[in-house]
């Protein structure tokens, strides 16, 4: 590639970089009513490609067979369980206290992400008062 060619193309990507920075909202405004315009060709598509790309790969597919198994166990351990905060029954998920025990707690997603929110937010102060 020559300087110049290379130059240029630096030059347009700088520019479109300032483009994408300066108008974020409207480009992601525009991306998901393009989706939902056309979500159906979209994931046709898709689907097409996947089985093209997996359709002879007997490996892949067993593994995919496995991963859902293991998800569908995961999913009958939390059944019949309860947040251990605000006692909802409704997507529940696995809070690990310390991964070395695999010790865990079940909390849902609500509690479970406020959790983790407060969880940085406490750690980021106490890095600012050390």
């Amino acid at each position: 590639m020559t300087k110049i060619k290379y130059k240029t193309l630096l030059e347009n990507r700088k520019k479109s970089l300032e483009y994408y920075h300066k108008n974020k909202k409207k480009i992601s405004i525009k991306q998901k009513e393009f989706y939902y315009k056309n979500r159906n060709k979209i994931l046709k598509r898709q689907t097409k490609l996947w089985i093209k790309k997996y359709k002879n790969n007997l490996d892949f597919r067993k593994k995919r067979q496995f991963r859902d198994k293991s998800r569908w166990k995961y999913d009958k351990n939390l059944f019949n369980k309860i947040c251990y905060f605000c006692f909802s029954k409704k997507d529940l998920q696995r809070h690990h206290l310390n991964y070395e025990d695999l010790e865990y707690i079940i909390l849902c997603r609500r509690c479970h992400n406020n959790l983790h929110y407060y969880d940085k937010q406490f750690k980021s102060l106490d890095k600012q008062t050390s």
